[in-house]
């Protein structure tokens, strides 16, 4: 197969809020909810765009096939499994012009961490049924999708983050997590290399 590294405290701290409180009269009050956003930036120049794929090489591409191609973009429980959890919320869009898009989900994610992936599909023809499927269909080549190296994200005994997934905290605010398409210039570099492929977008062979 649509950036951010935290404290093991922290996400112990947003664990403890994200549970049940009391008001001073005793009586349990409903938690914090907060809203997930995801933006998804293409990067281009002169109508060219230039992707890593996962057999880390890169490609260029004419930035005029995504225009008006659906997206789609999905917001589990941390850990989840592509294809097997459901989504707690997911959305469809399209493409426009600018090669930038956004969503925010309603807030009504308690204080945690989740996991949410997007998907362009660019090859894949889509029907209207197939966007009413509890799953969507499955990315093909020259399609994007998010990815992120999972230790750079991923503080020390939290759930495994599913490859394509990205990790989006809401410790006591919104989260929010940008992602555009990172290249490594230089693919003889490891570290350059590394550091592409984390909250990137990739396309796919």
């Amino acid at each position: 197969m649509k950036k951010s590294t935290v404290l093991l405290s922290s996400f112990f701290l947003a664990t403890a809020c994200s549970s049940d409180t009391k008001s001073d009269s005793g009586v349990e009050s409903e938690p914090n909810l907060y809203s997930l956003t995801m933006s998804v930036d293409i990067d281009s120049e002169d109508g060219k765009a230039t992707f890593m794929t996962p057999t880390i090489s890169a490609v260029e591409v004419d930035t005029s096939i995504f225009v008006g191609k659906p997206w789609y973009m999905a917001f589990h429980e941390e850990g989840a499994i592509g294809g097997v959890d459901l989504p707690i919320h997911d959305a469809w869009g399209e493409v426009g012009p600018d090669l930038a898009f956004s969503y925010t989900t309603p807030d009504m994610f308690e204080a945690g961490a989740y996991d949410a992936f997007v998907i362009v599909y660019v090859n894949t023809e889509l029907t209207e049924e197939d966007k009413d499927l509890d799953f969507p269909p499955q990315i093909g080549t020259n399609d994007l999708g998010s990815f992120t190296l999972a230790e750079e994200v991923i503080p020390e005994g939290d759930p495994e983050l599913t490859i394509g997934f990205l990790r989006i905290h809401a410790d006591g605010a919104n989260g929010i997590t940008t992602i555009q398409n990172n290249v490594a210039a230089n693919l003889d570099d490891t570290e350059e290399v590394r550091a592409a492929y984390i909250d990137t977008v990739l396309i796919m062979p």
